[in-house]
């Protein structure tokens, strides 16, 4: 597929035009060299757009990054510093970037809310949060109360890292 067919693409599921309000620049954020023609053949995914990622993209040869947090919000930004270091590798690699911030978060299909209540195990599935009226979260009941530890072993299995907070409640129902 080429960069503009994978716009498209994501489009057809992710409806960036639902969410005007997100100040992400939601879509295709940086273009690779020939957006009609040349053929991506991989897609790196990632939750932000750092140079570490981009970098790590072009080893893996990678021809687009796809992520939930992109480098352009609301307004102009100047190129400088950290934000050129980003940008200049974009290029220097020919990677497209890819982001998709509150579209991604509301999407009950690929969604990063409705992944993570999946992973829970949450039931009955439903709309919650909303933010400038647009739909952003889920909730959804666990079948029997879960420890807070074990609620982060199930979303969180590989990270033995994960740093929880010892306040609220034990055990939690929704």
């Amino acid at each position: 597929m080429t960069l503009n067919e994978l716009d498209l693409y994501f489009n057809s599921f992710l409806k960036k035009e639902e969410f005007a309000a997100d100040p992400s620049r939601n879509g295709i954020q940086i273009q690779n060299s020939s957006p009609a023609g040349k053929k991506i053949t991989k897609v790196a995914f990632a939750v932000d757009a750092s140079l570490d990622t981009v970098n790590r993209a072009a080893e893996l040869g990678a021809q687009m990054l796809f992520v939930h947090h992109g480098i352009f919000w609301g307004g102009c930004e100047t190129v400088t510093g950290i934000h050129y270091g980003r940008i200049s590798a974009f290029i220097k690699n020919d990677i497209a970037l890819y982001a998709s911030h509150l579209p991604l978060d509301a999407n009950a299909e690929v969604g990063n809310n409705y992944g993570l209540a999946r992973l829970a195990g949450l039931k009955e599935l439903e709309p919650f949060g909303y933010w400038r009226g647009m739909q952003l979260g889920v909730k959804g009941r666990f079948e029997s109360p879960v420890s807070i530890e074990k609620l982060s072993e199930m979303v969180l299995p590989e990270n033995k890292d994960a740093v929880l907070l010892p306040f609220g409640k034990k055990e939690i129902s929704t």
